[in-house]
């Protein structure tokens, strides 16, 4: 069994039986209100299964978020898309990585990418040239090659199909929560 969270990155290992799996998650800096925070709200019920433990993974840059079920921990050198292609990649081996902020190692395959919408291609003009450049290229080939792609709604949904020419899914609907269309 495996989960995962979100933060700069978010670690989740959890035990089913004696074999050990993981999972990663990847959000910009922890603060306040964000994925975590809720996530953790969420696990004080007492329904959910006892043997999953929770990890925060951050670059060092981040600071740790105080949570009550998930363990923040301080993962490699790096910081930026240098952390989280490289260092980020490295402590996911082997894991389920949840990324929530359109962006994620591009040599990992088994993760779940959040694009929020494509407004760099509807509006390119609002972006400077290496914005749109870089995030061009991350979402192009992690909407290809990532497990699951999630967005925040159906009109994201057809939005990045049609702009980014996705042709597959897991696009996860916030329209219709505990939705996802598979990847075909």
């Amino acid at each position: 069994l495996a989960l995962v969270v979100g933060a700069a990155v978010a670690g989740i290992t959890a035990a089913s039986g004696s074999e050990p799996t993981g999972a990663v998650a990847a959000w910009p800096k922890p603060r306040e209100g964000n994925p975590p925070l809720s996530l953790d709200e969420l696990l004080d019920d007492p329904a959910r299964p006892s043997n999953l433990e929770f990890e925060l993974a951050i670059p060092p840059d981040a600071s740790p978020v105080p949570l009550k079920h998930i363990r923040c921990v301080e993962i490699g050198r790096r910081t930026g898309h240098l952390w989280e292609q490289l260092d980020l990649w490295r402590h996911a081996r082997g894991a389920y990585l949840v990324n929530f902020n359109y962006s994620g190692p591009l040599l990992k395959r088994n993760q779940l990418v959040t694009i929020h919408d494509a407004t760099v291609r509807v509006m390119p003009h609002a972006f400077s040239r290496a914005y749109r450049w870089t995030h061009n290229t991350l979402v192009s080939v992690l909407g290809r090659t990532a497990q699951s792609v999630m967005t925040v709604s159906g009109f994201s949904r057809d939005e990045i199909k049609h702009h980014f020419g996705l042709r597959r899914g897991v696009l996860a609907d916030g329209d219709r929560p505990g939705t996802a269309f598979k990847q075909r």
